[in-house]
């Protein structure tokens, strides 16, 4: 097995990091295998460590992508199979939840329609109930639309609860609650 140097140095390319950015080798470099990356969490506050994870500094979107990681000892530690930029952020932006077709009467409807979406870590858990169960929504990951589809095979015709509850990666809840008939 050859071996290959490494370049690891710091960098200012992630501004918004909560620390400096460490450049391993180069992003044009591809990583064949996946390794661990630990970056440390210096003086950030022990309470914010669960909301840290890393972030890796795309070129081509121009934008970060989160890669997770879970903190100990001052240290965040997480799996990536790419070379490039990363940096710590810190997460403590709740998921958007934007109702496209939901209404308080949806009798001629077949269907109500939601946007999702989260701005760092990633959408974790997805929980829609319909009176107070847990209800069936297919997620369409290209355009981050929730939707569920009216089948009176489970839902009856009549006044109902709907709540959709979002769980980012680092713990952020966002709750969308209504009532509504069909």
């Amino acid at each position: 097995f050859p071996s290959h140097d490494i370049t690891i140095r710091k960098s200012n390319k992630v501004a918004t990091a909560s620390g400096p950015t460490i450049c391993v080798a180069t992003a044009d470099v591809p990583a064949h295998l996946k390794y661990d990356i630990s970056l440390p969490l210096g003086n950030l506050k022990p309470e914010l460590h669960k909301k840290a994870l890393i972030v890796r500094y795309d070129a081509d979107k121009k934008d970060v992508i989160a890669e997770g990681g879970s903190s100990e000892s001052g240290w965040i530690k997480t799996q990536t199979n790419y070379f490039g930029y990363f940096a710590v952020m810190i997460d403590t932006i709740k998921p958007t939840i934007q109702s496209l077709s939901f209404k308080s009467n949806m009798t001629a409807q077949s269907s109500f329609t939601f946007k999702i979406s989260d701005a760092l870590s990633g959408i974790d858990q997805i929980i829609p109930e319909i009176d107070g169960e847990w209800a069936l929504m297919e997620f369409d990951a290209k355009s981050n639309r929730l939707t569920y589809y009216f089948d009176p095979r489970f839902i009856q015709k009549g006044k109902h609860s709907f709540k959709l509850r979002l769980v980012d990666s680092r713990g952020n809840e966002a709750i969308y609650k209504s009532d509504f008939v069909w």
